[in-house]
């Protein structure tokens, strides 16, 4: 991406996390909340994102924000700095659909959305297609507005995940799904996404072929790999693949909903 409009985002991304941080407050013996040396919430990951940012370590700081995301999949800023992160590190397909969940997400006229924005017409993406009606709710990233009948180069990989006892309306389980290329047309890609349980996940424009698609829920103490499968993409049509307790790596007796 042109260097002019990376340092943009960047500085549109600064003054979000400005806007965003509350004054350190601080603790019983001088210390501040900032020296913590293991962040475990999610704005702890946000600002370890910011540091990282500033200090240009762009990879570790798109792992922050990423995890950051996937504790809070809601929060526009934090998702906007990912998507910045994104764009240093020429991950321009990751980029481009953090920015459409932004502007599906994000208030119309604010930093995040105006940024946003410009970015994806900047690199020829049509933002029309993305942004959500004026009259009508935001369009859940999990359900990009995309017409699945429409012709495409390339392939998706779309689906649900279900799960005994999981109201992801009332209760919020969340981790990350990726995929990994495992032959020669697919090797070089590498994809994540965070996840809700119970909710729906994709991956748009990624080669078609054979990928291990593997599914982490956060747990304590360690995380929880529900599915872990090989999966077959075909080229110009989406595959749906759907993740229930059939083709779970554990079993619901494994893994019960964590409590709260």
């Amino acid at each position: 991406m042109p260097g002019r409009l990376a340092r943009g985002l960047l500085i549109a991304a600064a003054l979000v996390a400005g806007c965003q941080r509350a004054p350190a407050t601080p603790a019983a013996g001088g210390d501040s909340p900032a020296s913590d040396p293991s962040p475990s919430t999610a704005a702890a990951l946000k600002a370890e994102g910011d540091d990282l940012m500033r200090i240009g370590d762009h990879r570790a700081a798109a792992d922050a924000y990423r995890r950051a995301v996937a504790l809070e999949p809601e929060d526009v800023p934090w998702r906007f700095a990912l998507a910045t992160a994104y764009t240093f590190l020429d991950r321009r397909t990751d980029a481009i659909e953090q920015f459409r969940e932004v502007l599906a997400r994000a208030i119309p006229g604010s930093v995040e959305y105006r940024e946003a924005r410009r970015w994806l017409a900047k690199v020829g993406v049509s933002v029309e297609a993305t942004e959500p009606a004026s009259t009508g709710p935001a369009v859940p990233a999990s359900t990009p507005p995309v017409d699945p009948a429409a012709p495409f180069a390339g392939g998706r990989l779309v689906g649900t995940t279900q799960w005994p006892g999981i109201d992801p309306t009332v209760r919020a389980i969340s981790g990350e799904i990726s995929i990994a290329g495992i032959e020669p047309a697919t090797e070089s890609i590498k994809r994540s996404r965070p996840l809700r349980l119970g909710k729906r996940y994709n991956f748009y424009d990624i080669p078609a072929g054979r990928y291990r698609l593997v599914a982490r829920m956060a747990n304590r103490p360690e995380d929880v790999t529900l599915w872990d499968q090989e999966v077959t993409v075909v080229d110009g049509t989406p595959t749906e693949v759907a993740l229930t307790p059939a083709t779970a790596h554990v079993s619901p007796e494994t893994f019960p909903p964590p409590l709260d």
